[in-house]
Formats: structure tokens, C-alpha cells, sequence
């Protein structure tokens, strides 16, 4: 029997302002839908956004970004 390793990531977001901290993901949204990329329609934030482009952005508007991996069990 193979046994699965399950890996977990944490991503940990940080801004010295938190007012910018709340404003700065919905200006990272708004960019990504004025470069047209997805067709005309509702969509959910978590379906409309690439998450790449989103990290970057974040990380781009001063949000501070703190990745580690581990695995469970």
C-alpha cells in the first residue's frame, strides 16, 4: 500500500495599516478585471481571480507575505 504525504502550506499576509491591509486585495481585484481577462459574466472572487497574479499584486501593494511548508501526520 503507498502511503500519501500530505503537505500543508501557510501563507501568513501582514500590513503595517490595516485600513490598506482591507483596501489593497479589493484594488488587486478591480486591476485584474480591468485587464478583460475572464468573459462577461457573475463570478465568485475565488473563481475570478488567478491566484498568482493576485499573490503578486498583493505582494506588489506592500502586503507583507510569509510562506512556509510543512507536511501532516
Amino acid at each position: 500500500m503507498l502511503a500519501m504525504l500530505a503537505t500543508r502550506m501557510t501563507i501568513r499576509l501582514s500590513h503595517d495599516d490595516a485600513y490598506a491591509f482591507t483596501a489593497i486585495p479589493v484594488a488587486a481585484t478591480i486591476m485584474q478585471y480591468l485587464k478583460r481577462a475572464n468573459e462577461p459574466g457573475f463570478y465568485f472572487q475565488s473563481h475570478f481571480l488567478s491566484p498568482e497574479n493576485l499573490l503578486q499584486v498583493l505582494r506588489g501593494l506592500g502586503i507583507h507575505m510569509h510562506v512556509s511548508e510543512g507536511s501532516w501526520g
